[in-house]
């Protein structure tokens, strides 16, 4: 062979071998950023996202270009969603979660962007302490359109560790997301550096990264602690939330609707009858997501009404009810507000007749001791805003129809419409206290602006109601449970979570289980919440801290490029 070929056959095996070790490491980083997030495997490996971007920092190097930097930042985003939440996506959307993969994948590949930007205009040291604003800073802007699924933040891999994050009521997610990246990119500089003391050195990185915000919390924690213990029992609310372990298949189908409703009104009954005996009743009662799977507002049919009327006769003797008339008598039996989960049909001005169903919660309060259902108040409904893109709507279909072609069909069979507005629901408990309470419905319980939208509307406790059921027994199910503890820390307010079939619970304003439900299992649980209406800092600016990484970066990259405008003219 020819001293030339040897040597184009030698760039060319040298190049597979460089090929072969980039990808490798870009799955590995991908892997452990996968592992790390609670939808996957379990939430006690959050520590992997801390070091999960090393293999692929080192790998890549000062010398890595535009080209390099995006190929394999990509692979390791794809790998990364595959590996974390893509698995809870596939046991509940089947081949439709491909669609979920692929919009997931390019959404945590745009920090990658950003970063090969920076690496052009600043050079490779000065471009990764861009890396910890450019994260959360992509992360905010991608959740603004509609098909970005809410949990593909960094944060999201941490909701384990909420007890070391508890600086989330100043920064948010934002601010937790901008720590796991400084942290990689720290870990980076210490491994890399050139002087003596390696293992010094990354053990320092360490400890400055953990001891401030481990602080903080503990500082935050036992604040929140006394605040509860002092609490006047006017603040305090005794709540029951009821699991009927319903099919994930219910849904406006009047069939399915007896054995759904027969299902939780007797559980409610039992539990309310206990109460009763011990002389105490709890102050407010939580159904999960379409605890009633039909539109409560308009008229059952045949079958739905000879099921409510049997029920109604022997309690009262009615012979003629409807979902909501049936609904009103149990409250007025229980002397308890019941929220909970429904479908509504509303009617726009100007509507047609067919009218879209709204996936909606609805708060029924009684009226004093020992009246009846004429007393029973149906406050107006809240309608879910944040709809499942191509499950529960076809974003975009008002200006591409043919988009609702690929709906997936899932819960109602088809799209519903959205709501409008956000709902703070206000009500008198029996100690004549007002309750501000704002509910959430599944999906929405990712969205943080909304939070801390209702808190600043007066909510002193969150009511999420949400049907988990379509991710099987899958990690999935407690992973998407303990993403809504940020929620809690974030707000400072108490969480009361219903669902059909698990994960039930209680979070405390420090983001702490208080109490949980068995999933898969059918039962009611009681806690008494301390309602809150303080405002945390995150509340009143739950924008502010990706805005300052758009302005730290600007400045950073305006002075990079004009600072080489001036080298080139020189």
């Amino acid at each position: 062979m020819a001293p030339k070929s040897r040597k184009a056959v030698s760039s060319m095996s040298t190049s597979g071998h460089r090929f072969a070790a980039g990808l490798m490491s870009a799955l590995i980083s991908g892997a452990l950023l996968g592992f790390a997030c609670p939808l996957a495997v379990s939430s006690f490996l959050a520590p992997l996202a801390w070091v999960s971007f090393l293999p692929l920092l080192l790998w890549l190097g000062p010398s890595a270009g535009a080209r390099r930097i995006l190929a394999f930042g990509g692979i390791a985003a794809f790998t990364a969603y595959a590996v974390g939440p893509g698995w809870g996506m596939v046991i509940a959307l089947k081949w439709f979660a491909l669609v979920y993969y692929a919009v997931a994948g390019l959404v945590m590949t745009v920090p990658w962007v950003g970063f090969a930007i920076f690496r052009k205009l600043l050079g490779w040291r000065t471009a990764l302490w861009t890396m910890p604003l450019l994260w959360p800073l992509a992360e905010w802007a991608c959740g603004h359109w509609q098909l970005v699924p809410p949990w593909l933040g960094l944060a999201s891999t941490q909701p384990d560790f909420v007890w070391l994050f508890q600086f989330a009521d100043l920064f948010g997610g934002w601010g937790v997301s901008c720590w796991v990246m400084l942290f990689n990119v720290l870990l980076y500089r210490a491994v890399v550096g050139q002087s003596t003391g390696r293992t010094w050195r990354v053990a320092a990185v360490g400890l400055a990264m953990l001891a401030p915000i481990a602080a903080y919390s503990a500082y935050r924690i036992a604040g929140e602690e006394a605040r509860e213990r002092t609490a006047p029992d006017t603040q305090r609310i005794k709540v029951m939330m009821a699991q009927p372990n319903a099919s994930p298949d219910a849904r406006p189908d009047q069939r399915l609707a007896v054995n759904v409703i027969e299902g939780i009104v007797d559980s409610t009954d039992r539990a309310m009858a206990e109460f009763a005996r011990a002389g105490d009743k709890p102050d407010l009662i939580v159904w999960p997501e379409g605890a009633i799977p039909v539109a409560v507002l308009t008229g059952p049919t045949s079958q739905l009404r000879s099921f409510l009327a049997g029920r109604s006769r022997r309690a009262h003797g009615d012979t003629d009810v409807d979902v909501r008339n049936f609904l009103a008598g149990a409250v007025a039996d229980w002397g308890t507000p019941v929220l909970l989960g429904a479908f509504d049909a509303p009617r726009a001005p100007g509507a047609s007749r067919n009218r879209l169903l709204s996936n909606a919660a609805m708060l029924l309060t009684p009226g004093p001791p020992g009246s009846g259902a004429d007393q029973v108040r149906m406050l107006a409904p809240y309608h879910k805003r944040r709809l499942v893109p191509f499950i529960e709507y076809a974003p975009y279909a008002d200006r591409f129809p043919w988009l609702r072609r690929i709906e997936y069909r899932l819960g109602a069979g088809g799209s519903f419409q959205p709501g409008r507005e956000s709902k703070v629901f206000s009500y008198l408990d029996d100690l004549g206290q007002t309750v501000q309470l704002a509910p959430a419905i599944c999906y929405e319980e990712l969205y943080a602006a909304d939070f801390a939208e209702n808190a600043r509307g007066g909510a002193e406790l969150f009511a999420i109601l949400s049907n988990d059921a379509w991710f099987g027994r899958s990690q999935a199910l407690r992973g998407i449970a303990d993403l809504t503890r940020w929620r809690a820390i974030e707000t400072r307010r108490p969480v009361a979570r219903s669902t059909n079939t698990g994960r039930t619970v209680f979070l405390d304003t420090t983001g702490r289980p208080i109490s949980a439900l068995p999933e898969w299992q059918s039962g009611t649980l009681t806690a008494t919440l301390v309602r809150n209406s303080g405002l945390t800092f995150y509340v009143r600016h739950p924008d502010l801290f990706p805005l300052m990484c758009a302005i730290i970066l600007a400045v950073i990259g305006g002075a990079g490029f004009g600072l080489r405008n001036r080298i080139k003219q020189f």
